[in-house]
């Protein structure tokens, strides 16, 4: 069983202010991948609402979240120092098992034999994990030199490859 604080904030507070001692993963992946990731998912939802009239709509509102998703977080982790990781999503993809070590290390925290144990599992069920999402960003009207051009500080921030993932 599992127990979870909730806490409700008001818009000037944070979880920092919330919770003192809390320390966040800030899990990152390239906009190359996020973003038409983004508009899949949203085109996908929109269908069971309405008859679309076109496949991808509200591409330059979820162009401005997505670029938020990106920098409000780092913002308010900033105001917060040594509170925080950076986990870029391929090198968790890439290692699940040293990364979550990793992070264990970084907070200060041991990986339990029990834990250890069940994240050996579920590696291995990542390891046999195949998408089956299929879209192209082309497909909803934008380049990948737009992206680039759209999130290029966060390109230079995290050193994301502009050839995508």
């Amino acid at each position: 069983m599992y127990a979870a604080n909730v806490v409700c904030l008001r818009p000037h507070e944070t979880l920092p202010f919330q919770i003192p001692d809390a320390k966040f993963i800030y899990t990152t992946r390239s906009p190359l991948a996020v973003f038409p990731s983004t508009m899949s998912l949203f085109a996908y939802q929109c269908t069971h609402f309405s008859d679309l009239l076109e496949p991808y709509p509200f591409g330059e509102y979820l162009l401005e979240t997505t670029k938020h998703w990106y920098r409000y977080p780092l913002q308010k982790l900033a105001e917060s120092a040594n509170t925080y990781t950076v986990v870029k999503y391929k090198h968790l993809v890439q290692d699940l098992e040293m990364i979550v070590g990793d992070i264990y290390s970084t907070f200060g925290l041991a990986v339990s034999p029990n834990y250890a144990q069940v994240l050996k599992m579920e590696v291995s069920k990542a390891e046999n994990y195949t998408s089956r999402h299929n879209y192209a960003l082309e497909d909803m009207g934008y380049t990948p030199e737009q992206i680039i051009a759209e999130y290029q500080d966060v390109f230079e921030l995290f050193s994301f490859d502009t050839e995508g993932e």
